[in-house]
């Protein structure tokens, strides 16, 4: 039996072939094995870390209850690099997902990398990071995309489109770096910096889990990898219309009984750009789940948001967040008033003036013209923020 329900064995994109294959490029491919009863700080938590290359062999041994987290790493060799401020340096890109392009925008000699929470994010988002030396750690995540029906396990295990609890999605996180302490520590590596960077879901995530490390007790922090910044783009803190309080209440009761059923509208994935092609290419990928919001994933949702935004003060982690203005999907406004109540002293935010949801636009896997400015102002923010910190 499947437990990723069909997912694990789905084509890889062509830009991730591109890439696997590159002798520019190493490529790891992880999933760990865990206990979802155990807390993320527990030894008991992982089961086991091995590495894969999504063979139909690997699900022969694994029951329907087994559960794992996958994840794929890229590192540029050092012949290829740019600049080496970034060695030793992991960026864990949260809540990831990898949508088809054209075979042409991947060539030998230029690094494209779809990379994204939702078709905005894309390839060459993580190019620049990479060629500064850092290490790319790619998990697929459970969770949802911003209009609150867009979600994906990717090759992680699960029903598409569930999140049973808010605790799913730091617990995640934690479990790779847990899982990556230990390859360092098999292969006698020094300790590695790690930095959590996400985009809309995936800035929820990185917050979530930020705010959660920042309140671990002295004994769960000796078990815990040390995070060393998050950097979030268009967090989604809240969304415009929350359900009300009888129907959250009724959301609560029938969690238990009826938390897989999709219930709801999540609301329009056009929002995210004024660009038709951005959320075409989002409901074009076999991963995305584009059904209605599931009763447990919309609960979940929001205890994160509650938790986040009310811990916010415990937050004494490096910090720096980005938001458009013209985002009609996520509040810039509750980025701003989330960053007040944190903590840190090194923490920053910037609002673009006339971005919306999608701060890095592509399409096709390319870089048109006539966004490469503003493009490339996030991904100098992005990159200059890592360096100063590595």
């Amino acid at each position: 039996m499947d437990p990723t329900h069909g997912r694990y064995l789905l084509p890889t994109a062509q830009v991730e072939k591109a890439l696997d294959a590159s002798s520019q490029i190493t490529t790891l491919q992880r999933r760990v094995f865990f206990n979802p009863n155990e807390v993320a700080s527990s030894s008991s938590r992982i089961v086991k870390g091995e590495d894969v290359t999504l063979t139909e062999a690997e699900l022969q041994d694994v029951g329907g209850n087994d559960e794992w987290i996958y994840y794929k790493v890229w590192e540029l060799k050092d012949e290829f690099l740019e600049d080496r401020g970034g060695r030793g340096v992991d960026v864990v890109y949260v809540h990831v997902t990898r949508n088809t392009i054209h075979p042409e925008s991947a060539t030998k000699h230029t690094i494209h990398l779809r990379l994204t929470e939702n078709s905005g994010r894309y390839a060459f988002q993580c190019e620049e990071i990479l060629k500064a030396g850092f290490r790319v750690v790619l998990p697929d995540m459970p969770g949802v995309h911003v209009d609150l029906k867009q979600a994906r396990h990717g090759r992680s295990t699960g029903v598409h489109g569930y999140l049973p609890t808010a605790r799913s999605l730091p617990d995640a996180v934690f479990t790779v770096l847990q899982d990556l302490r230990t390859l360092s520590s098999s292969t006698a590596s020094p300790p590695r910096k790690t930095f959590l960077t996400g985009t809309s879901m995936g800035g929820l995530t990185v917050l979530y889990a930020l705010t959660t490390a920042d309140r671990f007790t002295a004994e769960e922090r000796e078990k815990m990898p040390p995070v060393h910044g998050a950097f979030a783009m268009c967090p989604l803190l809240d969304v415009p219309d929350r359900p009300n309080a009888i129907v959250t209440a009724v959301g609560k009761l029938l969690v238990k009984v009826a938390g897989k059923v999709p219930l709801l509208d999540g609301g329009p994935l056009d929002l995210i750009s004024d660009d038709a092609r951005v959320p075409a290419e989002f409901r074009q990928d076999p991963m995305n789940y584009t059904g209605k919001l599931r009763i447990a994933t919309g609960i979940a949702l929001l205890n994160a948001f509650t938790e986040t935004v009310d811990n916010a003060g415990f937050t004494k982690t490096p910090i720096r967040l980005l938001h458009g203005d013209s985002d009609r999907t996520t509040s810039h406004k509750a980025s701003m008033e989330y960053m007040e109540k944190v903590k840190s002293a090194d923490k920053s935010i910037k609002i673009y003036e006339g971005y919306q949801h999608v701060m890095v636009k592509v399409v096709d896997g390319k870089s048109e013209e006539a966004d490469f400015a503003r493009n490339s102002a996030v991904l100098n923010d992005w990159k200059t923020w890592l360096l100063e910190r590595s």
